[in-house]
């Protein structure tokens, strides 16, 4: 055992790390081949894949038993997550699961010492390379799928004709602040499911010169298809042509949320696109935007893409990791902050912006109570829950009173910041979807929306819908009931084309198994306690 490694030795020992590096990478992409896209697993390939061999080859050189133990110490530290569910039984699950992965790689270096050194490397690597290649065996009939579909061909065709033919300067254009901030319910809503009248907060809006819809409803009842409709200003039916009623690809409406045709359109005009993302994958970052902007600090793991950070919580990594941080709620809380106050600075400058500004505010986790104070723990109402249901609901309008406040400071700021300079504003508030109802809260992903009760779906689609148009012209305009219509309303404003308006309509689906099985719910009461007969299959 005291020989050097051959060249075969560490061809194979780096060899059975690479693999199980793929292994463990392809392995989370079979869970979540639904929504993982290949340019979302290059950067944590292009890390892990090198640093794995290179750090292989190196300790084999240095330190031979440590190189040679690498691999399983890598398969048992990605393991991490897994061991410990297994052991969750136990009152000291936690403590097993940091034992195995601490003494799993001394019980195999003393079996490692009974067996021929090179039959081991061989068997190591066999063993990895295996399953490497069966997870990749799995994963790569669904690696690639086809580009989504037109969402309307009139909005795409119409809208771009109508930036070619628009005269002027895009110094003449107003600045676009489109704020959408997540899970904002109706007016409805608030009153029968919260108890809340927020008449006072809708006639402020008006009092600066929205059109306000306080009972609008999403077109969809999720955000990735709400705001595809939204962003392409259309139905998605194409969707179910193209993949199927019973698919559970969200894959193709995350690249029609990102590239959309609103965004292509405005940066034809001359906007500068800026995009105000969060954790959430579709909107973190957008590849067209000149300018991506979360408000984590440089630090935070979440400036780390979902599927990074999944494959991270498959570690022991980050409860490391916030041994020395502070607790990412407040990081959380003072993130929503700085975008807040971004959103009062961003514009009114020598060209003009389109800042899409996707908040998660009155989305739970709550981190805030009605005056932006930072609470001591997030509140949460889901499979885990840190509040009861009338406390979460307590804490929800909290978080909703502390948007309306903050984004009406924002709105001040920014017409105060325009009286000089001239620079007219268009500023839309329009959410993507309605709370979740107590038992979709308590289902978490294991729902079916058409199980559900009139009430229920009517409070998982009730939205705001708020838009102020440049030189008091939102004074002339209803606000839409849907948001499907939206974007045709600014383009006519922006260009004088006179794009036709759709009929307003509302869709939900049965479960996260059938995305594309659309069913019509526009005419379905709140009154009704029972489930959506239109449904019915």
């Amino acid at each position: 055992m005291n020989a050097r490694p051959t060249i075969a030795e560490y061809l194979l020992w780096a060899g059975a790390s690479l693999c199980v590096v793929l292994a463990t990478i392809f392995g989370l992409m079979q869970g979540n081949m639904d929504s993982v896209r290949l340019a979302d697993v290059i950067r944590p390939l292009a890390v892990l894949a090198p640093l794995a061999v290179g750090l292989t080859l190196a300790l084999i050189f240095l330190a031979p038993a440590l190189g040679r133990i690498l691999p399983v110490a890598l398969f048992l530290f990605f393991s991490f997550h897994g061991i410990r569910g297994a052991l969750g039984q136990f009152a000291i699950g936690h403590a097993l699961a940091y034992g195995a992965i601490l003494l799993g790689p001394l019980v195999f270096y003393l079996l490692l010492r009974r067996i021929d050194r090179k039959r081991g490397a061989f068997y190591v690597f066999v063993t990895s390379a295996v399953m490497a290649l069966t997870t990749f065996i799995v994963i790569a009939p669904s690696l690639f799928y086809a580009a989504p579909p037109v969402i309307d061909e009139g909005f795409r065709d119409r809208s771009l004709a109508a930036v070619a033919a628009r005269r002027g300067s895009p110094g003449d254009l107003p600045d676009i602040i489109y704020v959408v901030p997540d899970r904002y319910p109706s007016a409805d809503t608030l009153r029968r499911e919260f108890g809340v009248d927020n008449s006072a907060f809708y006639a402020a809006l008006r009092k600066r010169g929205f059109a306000v819809a306080e009972n609008a409803r999403s077109n969809y009842p999720k955000t990735f298809q709400s705001m595809a409709s939204t962003l392409n200003s259309g139905y998605l039916q194409n969707f179910t042509t193209s993949y199927g009623a019973d698919s559970r690809d969200k894959r193709p409406v995350y690249e029609a949320v990102e590239n959309n045709v609103v965004q292509d359109r405005l940066r034809k005009l001359g906007y500068r696109f800026h995009n105000y993302g969060n954790w959430w994958e579709p909107t973190r970052i957008n590849r067209f935007a000149a300018v991506n902007y979360q408000g984590y600090p440089p630090d935070s793991i979440d400036n780390l893409s979902e599927f990074e950070r999944a494959l991270l919580n498959k570690t022991p990594a980050l409860n490391i990791i916030r041994l020395f941080t502070d607790a990412e709620d407040k990081r959380e809380c003072r993130r929503i902050r700085r975008k807040f106050r971004r959103l009062e600075e961003v514009g009114n400058g020598a060209e003009p912006v389109f800042v899409f500004a996707h908040m998660l505010v009155p989305h739970s986790p709550i981190v805030m109570d009605a005056e932006g104070r930072c609470l001591a723990r997030p509140i949460i109402y889901s499979r885990d829950k840190t509040a009861t249901w009338p406390e979460f609901k307590a804490a929800y309008v909290a978080y909703l009173r502390y948007f309306n406040r903050t984004i009406l400071r924002v709105v001040d700021r920014q017409l105060a910041r325009r009286e000089q300079s001239g620079r007219q504003l268009l500023f839309v508030i329009q959410a993507d979807e309605g709370p979740f109802p107590k038992t979709m809260r308590e289902a978490f992903y294991d729902y079916d929306l058409t199980a559900l009760s009139g009430r229920e779906i009517s409070m998982k689609t009730g939205i705001i819908n708020a838009l102020r148009l440049p030189s008091g012209t939102g004074a002339k305009i209803s606000a839409p009931l849907t948001p499907v219509n939206n974007w045709r309303i600014i383009f006519n404003a922006l260009t004088g084309a006179e794009l036709p308006m759709l009929p307003h309509a509302v869709y939900i689906y049965p479960t996260e198994n059938k995305l594309y099985r659309f069913c019509e719910v526009t005419a379905l009461s709140a009154e009704d306690e029972a489930p959506p007969k239109t449904c019915a299959n």
